[in-house]
C-alpha cells in the first residue's frame, strides 16, 4: 500500500456517509453523491474516518481513489467553484432560461446549456462563476466555456481562468 492509501479521510460533520462494501452513498444539505469503486476494493468507516483497502489494488491507484473520496465529501460539504474571465473588447456573457449566451468576437453570438447540476453566474458582464458539487462537473463546464476562445498568446484575448498565467509572446521586432 502506497503512503497516500495509508492516510484516513476525514468525513465533515454534516455529511452523512454509508459504506457497502464498494459502494459509498453520501447525503448532507447541498445534495446527495454516489460512487463506485472496483469489486476488490472495501471501504471503512470508523470514527468519522473513511479508509480504502483491498487486496489487488496497485500502489499507484490509491491516490486517484483519496482524491476522489476527498473531492466527493468536500463538494459535499463546502461547493466548488471556478472563475473565468473574458478578456478583450466586447467579450461578455449573459444567461437566459437555462443557456449562457456568449460573445466573443465572433460574428454570432454563441450558447451553450447549463446542466441542472450547476449553477452558473455572470458578474459585470465579463466575469463568469460556475459553482457546483462535483469537481469533474465544476472544471469540464469552465474548460467548455474556455475552449471556445482560448487565450492567445501575442495579446492575451479570450477566456482565461482566474489565477491563470498566460503566456505572452514578443511581437515581431522593426529592424532599424
Amino acid at each position: 500500500m502506497s503512503n497516500i492509501g495509508k492516510q484516513r479521510i476525514f468525513v465533515p460533520k454534516n455529511v452523512n456517509v454509508k459504506c457497502k462494501g464498494w459502494k459509498l452513498e453520501a447525503n448532507s444539505p447541498k445534495g446527495q453523491a454516489f460512487i463506485n469503486f472496483p469489486r476488490h476494493t472495501s471501504l471503512i468507516l470508523k470514527d468519522n474516518y473513511l479508509s480504502i483497502s483491498g487486496d489487488y489494488i496497485k500502489s499507484s491507484i490509491y491516490g486517484t481513489y483519496q482524491r476522489k473520496l476527498k473531492a466527493l465529501l468536500h463538494g459535499l460539504s463546502l461547493n466548488f467553484t471556478s472563475h473565468l474571465k473574458f478578456v478583450g473588447v466586447g467579450y461578455r456573457g449573459r444567461i437566459e432560461n437555462g443557456f449562457i449566451i456568449l460573445r466573443l468576437g465572433y460574428s454570432h453570438e454563441i450558447s451553450l446549456f447549463i446542466p441542472q447540476n450547476l449553477n452558473v453566474s455572470v458578474i459585470k458582464r465579463n466575469n463568469v462563476k460556475v459553482v457546483g458539487l462535483n469537481l469533474e462537473e465544476v472544471n469540464q463546464f469552465a474548460y467548455k466555456l474556455r475552449s471556445i476562445r482560448r487565450p492567445e498568446p501575442f495579446k492575451g484575448k479570450g477566456v482565461v481562468m482566474v489565477g491563470e498565467i498566460v503566456r505572452r509572446k514578443e511581437g515581431k521586432k522593426k529592424k532599424a
